[in-house]
C-alpha cells in the first residue's frame, strides 16, 4: 500500500515522540539477538539490501553523532557501527537467508530494473530527528524536502518491492547510528542517552541523494556491506 506525504509526515512525527519516555530499564526488542551477540560483537548475518551510499560530507556528520553517542553512554551500544558504511536504507530484501535467496533477489532486481529503468535523478533530504527504532536500534530519521522528493523516493520503493515486499509496509528513510546492547541498560544510562539525542536533535543537516550512488549489496554482518551492482541506469 502506497503511503501518501500527508501520512508519513503524521507517522514520523508519532515516532519522534517516543523518545525513551519510560522510566526504568530498557530493555531491547528480543530479535535484536540475531544481530548482536552477548558479548557485544555483531553476529554473522547474511542478507541484501537496497541503499543509497552517501557523500562524504554526509559520512563525516553522521560519524560525529555516532562518536558523541558512545562517548555519552557507551553501556547503551554493542560493537560501534564503521562510519564508512553508513547509508540509508532504500528498501529491505531479505536477512537471515542463504546465498541461494539472495541469488534469486539479485536475479529478479535485474529483470526489474531491465524492464523498467531507475531513472537519474537527485532527491533531496533533510535530517530529522534521531529515534528509537523498534527497540533494536538508533536512527537518524531522514524527511524528504518536499512532496515531489517523496514521490521520487516511493518511485523507487514501489518498483523494488516487485523483488520482495517487506513485512512492514512502510518507508522509513533513515540512516543507522547504532544497535543496542543485547542485555539492555538502567535507567541512569537512559538519561544519559535521552540527553545527548535531545542535543542531537538541535541540530539538522541537508542530505542529497543521487540515484548514481544507489546500490544493491550484500551484507554479511551490520558491519560489513558490500557494492554487488548500480540500481541507476547503468544496472545491468
Amino acid at each position: 500500500m502506497k503511503e501518501s506525504y500527508d501520512d508519513f509526515k503524521t507517522r514520523i512525527k508519532y515516532q519522534d515522540d517516543e523518545q525513551f519516555t519510560a522510566e526504568g530499564r530498557f530493555a531491547p526488542n528480543g530479535e535484536l539477538s540475531e544481530k548482536v551477540a552477548p558479548d557485544g560483537r555483531f553476529c554473522p548475518f547474511y542478507g541484501d539490501t537496497v541503499v543509497f551510499e552517501l557523500d562524504d560530507g554526509v559520512k563525516a556528520r553522521v560519524a560525529a553523532m555516532i562518536e558523541k553517542l558512545y562517548e555519552a553512554a557507551p553501556e547503551c551500544f554493542c560493537e560501534k557501527l564503521v562510519a564508512s558504511t553508513v547509508h540509508m536504507t532504500m528498501h529491505d530484501l531479505s536477512a537471515p537467508v542463504s546465498e541461494q535467496v539472495t541469488a534469486a533477489n539479485e536475479k529478479k532486481l535485474k529483470e526489474v530494473l531491465r524492464a523498467d529503468p531507475v531513472r537519474r535523478q537527485i532527491i533531496r533530504m533533510k535530517s530529522n530527528k534521531v529515534i528509537n527504532m523498534v527497540g533494536k536500534s538508533l536512527l537518524l530519521s531522514l524527511l524528504p524536502a518536499d512532496r515531489e522528493d517523496w514521490d521520487k523516493l516511493q518511485e523507487i520503493y514501489t518498483l523494488i518491492d516487485r523483488v520482495k515486499v517487506c513485512d512492514y509496509p512502510f518507508l522509513t528513510p533513515h540512516i543507522t547510528l547504532g544497535y543496542y546492547r543485547l542485555q539492555g541498560f538502567d535507567n541512569a544510562a537512559r538519561l544519559k542517552l535521552k540527553a545527548v539525542i535531545d542535543e542531537l536533535n538541535r541540530d539538522s543537516f541537508d542530505v542529497t541523494l543521487s540515484t548514481d550512488r544507489l546500490y544493491y549489496q550484500h551484507f554479511t554482518d551490520m558491519n560489513h556491506y558490500e557494492n554487488i551492482f548500480a540500481i541507476g541506469e547503468a544496472a545491468p
